[in-house]
This record gives C-alpha cells, structure tokens and sequence, in this order.
C-alpha cells in the first residue's frame, strides 16, 4: 500500500512540474518588446467592431460587452 502511495506522489509530482510553461506569454511579449522601434501597438476602441447587430447568443453578447479596447 505505501508503494501506491509513493507512486501516485511520484506522478502528481512529475505532472506538476510538467505543467510550468517555459514559454512566453503575450503580456511578456509586450512588455519585451515596447522598447523596440520597429514595433507598433495600438489600442482600438472596441466600438470598432460593429457587432451590434450581429447574431449574437447571450453569452456573446456578455463577452463583447466586456470589451473596452483592443490591443493591436
């Protein structure tokens, strides 16, 4: 019984250090690269997107309300 219990340690363990990603993620790419000329980021107003008339369920519309800008 202890060697199933060691074993399930041993894999819980494994899992969870296998779920830190390394790799990076869009906010650190921002910030990476503001300094750089040859990068451009704009932020646009959600407006923009014109969805108001769309065919939207109910939980769209929710998320799209949420929108105040884009950053692009």
């Amino acid at each position: 019984m202890k060697k199933y219990i060691t074993n399930i340690f041993v894999v819980l363990g494994i899992l969870a250090l296998s779920a830190c990603s390394t790799s990076q993620s869009l906010q650190e790419y921002y910030v990476d690269n503001s300094e750089n000329p040859n990068f451009i980021s704009l932020d646009v107003p959600a407006s923009i997107l014109n969805l108001q008339e769309a065919n939207l369920t109910k939980t769209q519309r929710q998320a799209l309300e949420s929108l105040k800008k884009l950053n692009v």
